[in-house]
């Protein structure tokens, strides 16, 4: 590729927003980089980087640089791809950014899948904050997103999108277990470890238990899914959650999900989003079509919502 090497040199300075992180990165002299960086700043006839103590930050200039780099060498990455696969050889990239709780469960069997039938192509997945997740769709960090509730934008495309129902998590032994649909007035008599305010599910809880009025006072609150789960397999603690989070346990017979009647409580939109602009490559709409097959699938033995008005 035509300058290739300066593309990646500013591509990974930018992503890493410094030289010696870049230069170790990419097993390169910081100095090799600073010279091609200040060569195309001298050719331009404008800095493309702010010089700050302990780290570079991009100037407007810069911002508009990367952005072309990316698209560069992303088409690069397409074509490479789309020439191995004349060959018959499977390889290629594709990356994703989504949520901590995703990543650590029901994307899992996807990506396992798809590199066991292609094995020469790379993925990249980035676990993010829900917020950030259109954010490095856009600026190209990312082929694709994963996440719920996703504001619409005119430059982002929904690829799929499913409804996940928000649900009671309780352990086998819970006095509730073999109830099957619960209240949100039924939930309050027992401990419940909660998502954080600023997470997506308690904030939902939140307002719904506000609309009707209801006080509730969680005996732990954390970011952590994780946490959740373990403490949650100890009756009679519940919680309220995504159950994609806890799908796993869930069928290994660990967890039990319940349904929540209310009617202030309403599913979740999952979606994969990819930039509306610029085609997107045949390695990333293999991995799509593989997450929507395996997630709809998940979606699928879920519990069924019965809400009730």
């Amino acid at each position: 590729m035509l300058h290739g090497r300066m593309l990646r040199y500013l591509d990974e300075a930018a992503r890493r927003g410094s030289i010696r992180k870049a230069a170790a990165h990419l097993n390169v002299a910081s100095s090799a980089i600073n010279r091609q960086i200040l060569a195309l700043e001298r050719e331009l006839g404008a800095p493309l980087f702010e010089r700050m103590p302990r780290r570079l930050r991009l100037t407007a200039a810069g911002e508009l640089v990367i952005a072309h780099v990316r698209s560069t060498l992303k088409g690069y990455d397409r074509l490479a791809a789309e020439l191995s696969a004349l060959k018959g050889i499977q390889r290629g990239r594709v990356s994703m950014a989504t949520t901590f709780g995703l990543a650590m469960g029901p994307i899992r069997p996807a990506v396992s899948d798809f590199l066991d039938q292609h094995r020469g192509v790379q993925v990249e997945v980035r676990a993010l904050v829900a917020d950030a997740i259109p954010n490095a769709v856009l600026s190209g960090e990312v082929d694709l997103g994963l996440s719920y509730n996703l504001a619409p934008d005119p430059n982002l495309r929904s690829q799929v999108s499913l409804l996940v129902p928000v649900v009671v998590v309780v352990a086998p032994g819970h006095p509730l277990a073999e109830h099957h649909t619960v209240r949100l007035a039924d939930i309050v008599a027992y401990p419940m470890i909660l998502p954080m305010l600023g997470m997506t599910i308690r904030d939902i809880l939140n307002r719904a238990f506000t609309e009707q009025g209801i006080s509730y006072r969680p005996e732990v609150e954390t970011n952590s899914v994780e946490m959740i789960k373990l403490l949650v397999a100890t009756p009679p603690r519940l919680t309220v959650l995504n159950p994609m989070d806890a799908i796993a346990e869930q069928q290994r017979g660990e967890l039990v999900f319940l349904n929540l009647a209310d009617r202030q409580i309403r599913p979740q939109s999952l979606q994969i989003i990819t930039r509306q602009k610029g085609p997107t490559d045949f390695v990333a709409n293999l991995f799509i079509e593989k997450l929507r097959i395996s997630l709809t699938s998940q979606v699928d033995q879920l519990p069924t919502p019965k809400t009730s008005f």
